[in-house]
């Protein structure tokens, strides 16, 4: 049953961001959308001190401000490569960014069906598909299984709230060195998750770039 998900979700996630370039390179032509551009070096010093080299960055563009109808919604999101992030200021909101390359990484590791599974996530998940925590009520165990959503929230806030030994007060310091620092600590709501961060972080980094 699994197995008839995975092919109905990756056929269904061509297809939406199929039609989501689509649509992208329309709004693009009439200018009713802000051309994409590349990571600057900040950008891609800050998602690589999480990433690492699991990701391709020469392929992500960054849509600033006009989203035409990618707009209606406020929130930032991704397609493909591609970060909307509307009028947000990635140098002010730095975790953002980390939480929407999370989809990209999952749509360099899993194909586009991570599309119209953050979609379904939205849509069905209660009470917030965000609310990473309470995946492990519902059985699942490793990040892997926490659903797309709550996978980037999950990494968005260890770079939030996490302290590494080095830099305790610092954002994102949790991420620094290649292997996490043994006294680095990430806690969530006063419960202690760092060794679930740690291994979490592993396996992200430890997937090379398609």
């Amino acid at each position: 049953m699994r197995s008839v998900r995975s092919i109905a979700a990756s056929i269904a996630g061509t297809a939406v961001v199929a039609a989501g370039k689509f649509v992208a390179a329309a709004q693009t032509a009439l200018r009713l959308q802000q051309r994409g551009r590349p990571l600057t070096p900040d950008e891609r010093a800050l998602l690589w001190s999480v990433y690492r080299d699991s990701i391709g960055y020469d392929g992500i563009r960054i849509v600033e401000g006009r989203a035409g109808l990618f707009g209606v919604n406020k929130r930032p999101f991704t397609l493909g490569n591609t970060i909307y992030l509307k009028h947000l200021d990635p140098t002010a909101h730095p975790s953002t960014l980390v939480h929407e390359c999370c989809h990209v990484w999952q749509n360099q590791h899993e194909g586009s069906r991570y599309a119209v599974e953050a979609l379904w996530a939205q849509a069905t998940v209660r009470p917030n598909a965000y609310h990473w925590a309470d995946e492990f009520g519902r059985g699942r165990a490793s990040w892997r299984e926490f659903n797309k959503e709550a996978q980037a929230q999950f990494l968005q806030d260890v770079y939030r709230s996490g302290k590494g030994a080095s830099a305790a007060g610092t954002a994102g310091s949790f991420y620094d060195g290649d292997v996490i620092a043994r006294d680095a600590r990430f806690e969530h709501h006063g419960t202690d998750y760092t060794d679930f961060a740690r291994d979490t972080i592993a396996y992200v980094r430890g997937l090379p770039p398609p």
